[in-house]
């Protein structure tokens, strides 16, 4: 039996015959043949004139975790509003090569921070930290708490148990 004539080069065909290599997938993009073969007289690859054959592309970036972008380009969950505190980059994108993010080193990107509280009616606390209307004072009779904070959780008042706050009377 004579030799077989040798095609020089790995054969055209597309990856949907032949695989992938390892950290590539084949997709149905681009043009390569479905299939080749070579010429036993001329040592030529020849190949059908499809465009079925598939092509290898680099598989998807795997960064772990969430994009560290600011919420100037991905937004905000539900409940929160994208503000100019602290520091989160404006552009991040994964690194194929070594599968971190890479990022912009600017503070531009906004953060994440919860939309103003949601207590109903002024804060109950008393009047020596918020003052009395016109026509009023201060004074240390009745039961006012000294502080108070809105719970954006729950939207609840949370005040300290005491009377210390102060309520306001009638200026004699």
């Amino acid at each position: 039996m004579p030799d077989e004539p040798r095609c020089s080069g790995p054969s055209p065909v597309g990856c949907n015959v032949r695989g992938c290599p390892e950290g590539q997938t084949c997709v149905d993009e681009g043009c390569a043949p479905s299939h080749c073969g070579c010429d036993p007289e001329s040592g030529a690859w020849y190949c059908t004139e499809d465009c079925e054959g598939g092509t290898c592309v680099p598989d998807e970036p795997t960064c772990s975790g969430p994009n560290p972008v600011g919420c100037k380009t991905q937004g905000c969950p539900e409940g929160q509003t994208c503000a100019d505190e602290g520091c989160a980059p404006s552009e991040c994108a994964c690194d194929p090569a070594t599968g971190a993010w890479a990022c912009t080193e600017d503070c531009g990107g906004g953060t994440c921070v919860p939309d103003e509280p949601a207590c109903s009616g002024p804060s109950p606390v008393g009047c020596k930290t918020q003052g009395c209307p016109e026509g009023q004072i201060c004074a240390d009779e009745g039961c006012a708490p000294s502080v108070c904070t809105c719970d954006t959780d729950t939207g609840h008042w949370l005040c300290t148990a005491d009377c210390g706050g102060g309520t306001c009377v009638p200026a004699p």
